[in-house]
């Protein structure tokens, strides 16, 4: 088809594209952004080697019992000679924890050792 000028018009398949509407990226965009994604999974692979990171945090916790805290409390007063446990130790269920000496308990027990044996003394 002829246009007003007098030269035929290209048919659809002979026309070139418009330069904003390419089909392919150009060289320099394809290259540079192939590099980009290199250098970033080599930066990745050096900081996987070089960079440790701790498997274990310690810091310092008190725990608290949910129900509330669950008091040790002794028959009679008087004063821990003995540990028979460690700090944070699992213990079972009526195992003794500690062992108390009492002076009142240590009277009581010295007269009952004279009322069953009072040759002893």
């Amino acid at each position: 088809m002829p246009r007003a000028d007098g030269r035929s018009q290209p048919a659809d398949d002979e026309r070139t594209p418009a330069p904003f509407l390419r089909n392919v990226a150009p060289p320099w965009a394809a290259n540079g952004l192939a590099w980009v994604v290199i250098l970033l999974v080599v930066t990745g692979a050096v900081a996987l080697a070089v960079i440790r990171v701790p498997e274990t945090v310690s810091s310092e916790f008190r725990l608290v019992p949910a129900r509330g805290v669950d008091p040790v409390r002794a028959a009679r007063s008087g004063r821990i000679i003995e540990m028979r446990v460690e700090e944070g130790a699992t213990v079972a269920k009526g195992q003794p924890l500690f062992v108390i000496r009492s002076n009142s308990v240590g009277d009581q027990s010295a007269e009952m050792a004279e009322i069953i044996d009072p040759g002893r003394g």
